[in-house]
C-alpha cells in the first residue's frame, strides 16, 4: 500500500487502508518531507492478530494408572501468548467429580487450591501445573477459562472467550 498524507497543524497523521490487512507481520515505512523539502524515514514492523490461542494439547486425558502430580498444556498461537495470563492460577479449574464420574449434578469437589506456581516455556508454548497433593482414584474434569483470562500477545482471548474443558480419570488402585 503507497499512500501520500498530508500531516496536520499538530503533526499528526491517520492512515486507514481502503481494505482490511490480513493477520500477519507488516513493515510500516514513513517517508517525511518537510516544507522546506527536508527528507527523513522511519519503519517498524508491526504485527496484525486478530485470532485468539488455542488448546493444541492437555495431559493427562482419558485414564490415568498412576497418582496425577502435574497437568500439562500445549497452547498453539502464532504470535505468541501473554505469559501473566497462562501462568495466572486463577485461570484455571480442577473438578473431582465427587465420586460418580459426573460433573453434572452438583456433587464436584473443587481441586483448584491444589494447582502450585506455573511455569511456562514461551518456545514450546507449554503450561506446567504441578498439582500437590497427587490426584488419586476419581474423575476429574479440568477448565480453562475463556474469557478474558488466558490470552495471546495481542489480548485476544483464549478459544475467543470459550472455556476448554478436559476431563481424564485416575485409576491406580490394583484390583482385589
Amino acid at each position: 500500500v503507497d499512500e501520500t498524507l498530508v500531516v496536520g497543524g499538530a503533526g499528526t497523521y491517520a492512515f486507514t487502508p481502503a481494505s482490511g490487512l490480513a493477520d500477519g507481520t507488516y513493515q510500516v515505512t514513513v517517508d517525511f518531507t518537510d516544507q522546506s523539502s527536508a527528507q527523513d524515514t522511519d519503519a517498524l514492523a508491526t504485527t496484525i492478530d486478530t485470532q485468539g490461542p488455542t488448546v493444541a494439547s492437555v495431559d493427562p486425558s482419558g485414564v490415568v494408572v498412576a497418582g496425577v502430580n502435574e497437568i500439562v498444556i500445549v497452547y498453539d498461537d502464532a504470535n505468541g501468548l501473554w505469559e501473566s495470563t497462562v501462568t495466572d492460577a486463577g485461570n484455571y479449574m480442577l473438578l473431582a467429580s465427587g465420586g460418580d464420574r459426573s460433573f453434572s449434578d452438583e456433587n464436584e469437589v473443587d481441586h483448584s487450591s491444589a494447582i502450585g506456581t506455573i511455569s511456562y516455556v514461551a518456545g514450546t508454548q507449554t503450561a506446567t501445573l504441578p498439582i500437590s497433593p497427587a490426584l488419586d482414584d476419581e474423575a476429574y474434569q479440568f477448565r480453562i477459562f475463556g474469557t478474558a483470562t488466558v490470552q495471546d500477545a495481542a489480548g485476544n482471548p483464549l478459544n475467543d472467550g470459550l472455556d476448554e474443558v478436559a476431563t481424564f480419570r485416575v485409576d491406580a488402585t490394583e484390583p482385589d
